[in-house]
């Protein structure tokens, strides 16, 4: 079943992990775009320009930043447990 995603791109929802989902990559962007125009939590900001300045785009700084965000929700729903402010952070803080 294919399903229209922005613009003239199609997603196949097949079941297939091993293809990207442009539906979840679209909500981590824009959870990170809100985490941006919000200033919460500072470091995001922080990293972002960080990421700039080290020469990558905005779309790969944001993109950067979103696996850390999916990696943070992967373990709050893995292990049962709240969104860890401070392993968050520091995760950000080591992105390069």
């Amino acid at each position: 079943m294919s399903k229209k995603f922005k613009g003239n791109a199609t997603y196949m929802g097949n079941g297939d992990i091993t293809e990207p989902n442009p539906y979840l990559k679209q909500h981590l962007i824009d959870a990170v775009e809100n985490q941006l125009r919000d200033n919460n939590p500072p470091v995001t900001r922080e990293t972002f320009e960080r990421l700039q300045a080290d020469g990558y785009t905005t779309q790969q700084a944001k993109e950067k930043i979103a696996a850390v965000l999916i990696e943070s929700i992967y373990n709050v729903l893995k292990t049962n447990t709240p969104h860890n402010d401070a392993e968050y952070e520091k995760r950000l803080r080591a992105l390069s």
